[in-house]
């Protein structure tokens, strides 16, 4: 019904964006929804001040990070612990396949 318009988009991320400024906190829930026959998800996120769903294709954290980043670029932190461990495992990966091993 407003798959192509815009300005109901872009008030709904207005809104919703409001809304998680309202209070430090965020319910989140699912239910399952039919969308062309197909089974996909809505996600219901609320607060006391307001109320936003959005259907999407999966239950998965990409999606859930989708809705709350609004379309922003996602972006991760890896703890210096995780870097290292990544470092580390680049280093041995590289100095099997110089002696031969991989």
């Amino acid at each position: 019904m407003t798959k192509d318009i815009n300005i109901f988009h872009q008030e709904k991320a207005e809104i919703f964006l409001e809304g998680l400024k309202a209070t430090p906190y965020q319910q989140i829930d699912d239910t399952g929804a039919r969308v062309n026959g197909v089974n996909y998800y809505t996600e219901i996120l609320c607060n006391p001040d307001y109320t936003a769903d959005f259907t999407v294709p999966n239950k998965n954290r990409e999606n859930i990070l989708d809705v709350l980043l609004c379309g922003k670029e996602k972006r991760t932190a890896l703890s210096r612990a995780q870097r290292g461990w990544n470092i580390k495992a680049l280093i041995s990966e590289k100095s099997k396949k110089i002696k031969g091993i991989v």
